[in-house]
């Protein structure tokens, strides 16, 4: 997939869903479904996929901790400008009307 497909998806994902990893600001994402959030001080390799609920089977670097698209924790953030993108985009994405957490 192209970045720009892979980014499509992760917007369709949170605008159907609201308020999670997808639409943080501080979700940086590999794929679809899993990204690092940026939040807080990188981890231990060993400590990045515990909440994908994975064990790495080969060592990793420190990195941020990864987390999946549906997470949502009390640090959530979306300051972006939707509204910036177009009427098309959004309503292709399924994101008509700005959200309430999005203010």
């Amino acid at each position: 997939m192209s970045h720009d497909t892979d980014q499509l998806y992760v917007d369709r994902f949170y605008a159907q869903h609201g308020k999670c990893c997808a639409g943080c600001d501080f979700w940086s994402w590999h794929n679809p479904v899993v990204g690092d959030c940026t939040k807080s001080a990188p981890v231990p390799g060993w400590q990045r996929m515990t909440l994908l609920g994975m064990k790495p089977s080969h060592p990793q670097d420190a990195g941020h901790i990864m987390t999946s698209r549906e997470n949502v924790c009390g640090e959530f953030m979306d300051t972006f400008d939707w509204e910036s993108l177009g009427p098309y985009y959004l309503k292709s994405i399924g994101m008509t009307v700005k959200r309430e957490w999005q203010k």
